[in-house]
């Protein structure tokens, strides 16, 4: 116990928890570290370029055949979020996923700064997700989301997302 108390690096990880089930939906996520699972994000997203080191990496399941459907990879400075690269297969609930997400982070490190940096499908696929602020950089979108999660789950609840 005293050992866990004196070693920070481990107190400020992203999560503490192998396995984290996505609220409202049959969906759970892993954080991932191994090269095996660096090496299954390079399939799914069908490219050869290595993942970067920097990013923590997450990789969504559905819980139903346990087949990876998505990954989100996240920058973390101080208390900035930036989701950098994001991808899942069609009829995933996104917005679920980014506030259930965005949810996690938020009870850990409030207050924070948490970006959305998308292309404009995606943006297009948000449409009920509230943000405060949107910028276009090139041929993406860098979304500020500054909100308390209640008020989120309140709009997406109303948008008839999320059936409670």
């Amino acid at each position: 116990f005293l050992t866990m108390l004196k070693n920070k690096e481990k107190l400020d990880t992203f999560f503490i928890h192998f396995e984290y089930k996505v609220q409202y939906t049959s969906f759970y996520f892993k954080h991932v570290e191994k090269i095996e699972d660096l090496i299954n994000e390079m399939r799914f997203l069908k490219t050869s370029k290595l993942p970067q080191k920097n990013l923590y990496h997450l990789h969504y399941f559905d819980n139903k055949n346990n087949k990876m459907v998505g990954i989100i990879n996240i920058e973390k400075k101080d208390k900035q979020f930036i989701l950098k690269e994001f991808s899942f297969k069609e009829n995933s609930p996104i917005e679920l996923i980014i506030y259930d997400l965005y949810n996690k982070i938020y009870l850990k490190y409030n207050p924070l700064k948490f970006y959305l940096k998308i292309n404009k499908k995606t943006l297009n696929n948000l449409t009920h997700f509230p943000y405060k602020s949107i910028k276009k950089l090139g041929n993406k979108y860098l979304i500020l989301i500054d909100e308390n999660p209640v008020f989120i789950s309140k709009a997406l609840k109303n948008s008839k997302i999320i059936i409670s």
